[in-house]
């Protein structure tokens, strides 16, 4: 939007109509900046998303998707600080297979669990998509089963 959400609250408390085009401001808004977590890669650019997230008050309004990409975050900079102190120790860096990342979360799987479309996913992470109905494969797009495997 270009103006922190919180500056445009006193503009719009008059009318019913206006209220209507600021909830649909705030939608708008939060599901860009939750886009915007979700395609972060780097340390950087998550840390940026939130900041811009937090600015325009998405944060506050829908918060589910900022503990996520604070908890990636956090993840990030630890896996950062093992990578400098292998290199300082001259220890080749060791880096974690690509099978052990949910295709959701994009974080190592501690819960991994087999959906109806044969892809490994973080349970908690599934089991949101699940919640959604009817339910959709976030790899496949094809329809999925409610029942879930643990994949150990």
């Amino acid at each position: 939007l270009g103006v922190p959400l919180r500056d445009l609250v006193p503009v719009f408390e008059s009318s019913a109509r206006a209220a209507r085009v600021w909830l649909k401001l705030i939608s708008r808004s939060c599901t860009v900046h939750a886009q915007e977590l979700a395609d972060a890669e780097t340390a950087d650019e998550l840390r940026s998303a939130l900041d811009r997230g937090r600015g325009a008050g998405a944060d506050l309004l829908a918060p589910e998707p900022y503990r996520r990409g604070r908890e990636r975050l956090e993840a990030l900079e630890k896996a950062e600080k093992r990578r400098e102190r292998c290199e300082t120790l001259g220890l080749r860096a060791v880096l974690t297979p690509d099978e052990f990342l949910c295709p959701i979360s994009k974080g190592v799987m501690r819960d991994p669990v087999v959906a109806s479309d044969g892809h490994t996913y973080e349970r908690v992470e599934i089991s949101r998509v699940l919640q959604i109905y009817p339910s959709r494969s976030p790899l496949t797009r094809e329809r999925l089963e409610p029942h879930l495997y643990p994949n150990r």
